[in-house]
């Protein structure tokens, strides 16, 4: 699908909903976790082989650069936009933007689902590892959830509006 933002609407698109998932809180654990590593690659740069160290750390370095690409993919959470052909979420990852877009044709039927955070409106069903749907090129899709709260049941209504016509 591609990288297009959705101020780049197809011929004959146009938007009928936009918002945003629900704040998420950042787990502060992540920041010890790393802080811990940086410390433990130091303590071995020091005690061992700054080689080994440094080797170390370009890895790190290059899997979180292809962590982009795979977020991509999967991309849930962000500001939602959805028209009369697809769905778009946009976020950011290190300050660049990402967005992934898919076809509602392609997308199964959309429900309403009740999360830990609030409610979604899914593709597929989760519970029952349901597909969310083909790409016209065969790939499967990755699952799709928007998170918006109390404004599920109002998208869930213009998606299925939107992917019946």
């Amino acid at each position: 699908m591609g990288g297009r933002r959705p101020q780049e609407l197809e011929p004959g698109e146009t938007v009928l909903w936009t918002g945003c998932s629900l704040p998420r809180k950042r787990p502060r654990w992540l920041w010890v976790l790393l802080l811990g590593y940086l410390i433990g690659l130091a303590a071995l740069g020091s005690a061992w082989n700054w080689g080994v160290a440094i080797q170390s750390g370009l890895t790190t370095l290059f899997f979180t650069a292809a962590d982009r690409w795979r977020m991509k993919a999967t991309l849930t959470r962000g500001r939602y936009t959805v028209t009369t052909r697809r769905v778009l979420v946009e976020a950011t990852w290190w300050g660049r933007p990402i967005c992934r877009a898919e076809r509602l044709s392609d997308l199964a039927k959309a429900a309403v689902t009740d999360y830990r955070g609030g409610r979604a409106v899914e593709f597929g069903d989760r519970e029952k590892s349901g597909n969310p749907g083909h790409r016209s090129n065969g790939m499967l899709i990755a699952p799709l959830a928007l998170f918006v709260g109390d404004e599920a049941d109002r998208l869930l209504e213009v998606v299925r509006t939107a992917q019946q016509g």
